[in-house]
């Protein structure tokens, strides 16, 4: 499984299935994952609001993402970055991440962000990870369509991940070329 060069990725599931956990594994992170991981690119990573400040929740996310992509990583990695933002900044942040050049991978459940910048939705479910090419509306579809029968209407999801009792075993090494 691979997030290639300019690939814009949300990633999506129901809440506390490992979305987070899983970005933490990445970025090594989580101690207690045994799995071997390569990341070939230099990345910056915005965490979910987690600290007090005397700036807003909004002004503490915005000043995070800023310093990221002033960082011109080639992997740019979010977890829910329009969770405390105003519409206004959604949209700055929206045409930030078009002009952006380099490969993303962004937990989100807003729906319009992912529909305006995901090249790729993976979905994290019972466990494993599905790839969707196209957006978060593209991937609602082949959901939907797939169970209808309508497999054959839809590309199915290419490539998975599964997770097991101790953590996630990766089939295949997470390259960021």
């Amino acid at each position: 499984m691979s997030l290639q060069a300019g690939q814009k990725v949300g990633l999506v599931g129901n809440n506390g299935v490992g979305k987070s956990t899983f970005l933490k594994i990445l970025l090594g992170l989580d101690r207690d994952f045994a799995g071997q991981i390569e990341v070939k690119a230099d990345w910056a990573y915005v965490p979910q609001l987690q600290e007090r400040s005397s700036l807003s929740g909004g002004e503490q996310v915005w000043k995070s993402i800023q310093e990221a992509f002033a960082q011109r990583p080639q992997l740019l990695i979010m977890d829910e970055p329009t969770a405390n933002l105003d519409q206004e900044h959604q949209e700055k942040l929206i045409k930030q991440i078009k002009r952006y050049r380099g490969s993303l991978l962004v937990v989100s459940p807003d729906r319009h962000f992912l529909n305006q910048i995901a090249s790729h939705i993976w979905h994290l479910e019972e466990g494993s990870i599905q790839v969707y090419t196209g957006n978060y509306e593209a991937f609602v579809e082949s959901r939907r369509a797939r169970r209808e029968g309508q497999q054959e209407a839809y590309p199915s999801p290419h490539q998975s991940i599964r997770k097991t009792k101790g953590g996630f075993l990766l089939w295949r090494y997470i390259i960021f070329a």
